[in-house]
């Protein structure tokens, strides 16, 4: 298979990725009413696309492309300030297929052009050019995904020219590309010239972000919804009847358990189970007799257990009238516990 065919499949199949990954991302958002994202996912978006110019950063620097260069940290700096600056997710959206595209180009063709200089140089010191019969003539020097080189049209170079070029690494971001060194005479003298790489990776990496990006933004997404394992810090709220209770204002109902949910829910609430059941746009918390079902499911109680993965300060601060009410007006018991690392498990539905 030619590097040429395997950077079609890649690109073939990234595109595909890529769709999928925006179906789900809009499945998603029609299944659970996501439609307008809040602050808060607009602070998750503009995490990701910093995460982005980083990994960007990063890559010229693995390309020996200094990031300090005012042709990439100017471009790097507008688009930081651009991102932070955005008052919705479509805004960084736009910034990520315009401005990010073109540093990435920037990045590209800088690598590009260091790496044909850096083989024109290598063909250039053979001294076997001048027993070409015919002029121009054209060297291609291919590197595979593994960094395997292969050299067409080569066969006049010395022994040492050529073991140079097979030898010659190159960063794994570069790879599967061709250079073309043309020789020519000017003057009557052998010259060589470097031809852009004939297969532009760069479009291949700004998909494989593309995708990524996309890929990160759907997990967030799900764990909002309750649909991906959560992890974070939190609060660990148990909740028991009063310990003799004599009418039912002693006992807790349906309602309050609600009542505590959206709460947390309203002051920063990434993810909450009630007796480690998940919780989603349309899970239901029922009463009926002594037992509480949720998602159609009976808890185990008592305590009855509610984790919040959030800002334990805001949802604990929000928290406090209701649960001073409860204690003191109607003898219920509730005991709070900050954790600094709470894992919540993805909704699963009822077989």
């Amino acid at each position: 298979m030619t590097d040429r065919w395997q950077k079609k499949c890649l690109n073939g199949l990234l595109i595909v990725l890529s769709l999928t990954i925006c179906l789900s991302v809009v499945q998603v958002l029609a299944a659970f009413d996501i439609i307008s994202f809040s602050t808060k996912e607009l602070r998750i978006v503009q995490n990701y696309a910093q995460g982005l110019v980083e990994a960007n950063l990063d890559a010229a620097t693995e390309l020996g492309i200094s990031v300090d260069d005012p042709p990439i940290a100017w471009p790097a700096v507008n688009i930081r300030n651009m991102i932070d600056n955005a008052t919705t997710p479509e805004e960084v959206y736009d910034i990520i297929m315009t401005e990010m595209n073109e540093l990435e180009r920037r990045i590209w063709e800088h690598a590009d052009y260091s790496l044909a200089q850096d083989l024109k140089y290598i063909i250039g010191q053979d001294p076997n050019h001048e027993e070409l019969e015919s002029f121009p003539h054209e060297i291609h020097i291919s590197f595979s995904g593994d960094n395997y080189v292969e050299i067409e049209g080569g066969e006049h170079l010395s022994p040492e020219t050529q073991e140079q070029l097979m030898n010659y690494k190159i960063p794994e971001a570069l790879r599967l590309q061709t250079v073309a060194v043309v020789i020519d005479l000017v003057d009557g003298l052998p010259v060589t010239a470097a031809r852009e790489p004939a297969l532009d990776v760069g479009s291949i990496v700004q998909l494989e972000n593309q995708y990524k990006f996309l890929e990160q933004e759907l997990h967030q997404l799900r764990a909002q919804a309750g649909h991906a394992e959560l992890t974070g810090p939190g609060l660990t709220i148990y909740l028991d009847d009063a310990e003799f209770p004599i009418d039912s204002t002693e006992w807790f109902h349906a309602e309050d358990f609600y009542e505590i949910v959206h709460t947390l829910f309203a002051n920063g609430a990434k993810g909450i189970t009630v007796g480690g059941k998940r919780l989603i746009a349309s899970s239901s918390i029922r009463c009926v007799g002594a037992l509480v079902y949720v998602n159609n499911e009976a808890i185990a109680g008592k305590p009855w257990v509610i984790v919040a993965v959030g800002d334990s300060d805001a949802m604990l601060a929000a928290l406090s009238p209701l649960f001073d009410y409860l204690t003191e007006q109607r003898g219920l018991r509730v005991e709070v516990m900050e954790e600094e690392e709470i894992h919540l498990p993805a909704y699963r539905r009822r077989q």
